[in-house]
């Protein structure tokens, strides 16, 4: 198995240096399934959200495909998907994969500083 890091997922999901997005597409062809990690979904979404300007319902909807697709095995896919619903209702996507990954690893809560993390469920602010 290959994985992958977030400057190819967002050459596959934004396309905007031609090159880099055919050879992306290519290399995910030749190896799928590929391996994406929490961290690179973190990654990818801060860039496409900071760097790019989109919203976070297009972020929701390109992890969405992103997760359903058969070309790749996503780490702790369930806890992925409730990240991008949170991502939704206006929370930090990595945030959310903190908590759910806390919450995996037996932790009851998860402290934070954060006033707007710790409406969480799985955060307390500190």
């Amino acid at each position: 198995m290959k994985g992958i890091d977030s400057n190819v997922l967002i050459r596959l999901l934004v396309g905007d240096d031609p090159d880099r997005a055919d050879r992306a597409h290519r290399y995910i062809a030749d190896n799928a399934p590929c391996w994406i990690n929490r961290v690179v979904l973190c990654e990818a979404v801060w860039v496409l959200e900071r760097l790019y300007g989109h919203s976070r319902a297009r972020i929701a909807a390109a992890l969405r495909q992103v997760i359903d697709a058969r070309q790749f095995l996503v780490e702790d896919r369930e806890a992925v998907r409730g990240a991008i619903t949170s991502l939704e209702r206006g929370f930090d996507f990595a945030d959310c994969v903190i908590a759910a990954t806390n919450r995996g690893a037996g932790c009851d809560r998860t402290a934070t500083f954060d006033r707007k993390a710790a409406k969480l469920d799985g955060f307390e602010r500190v």
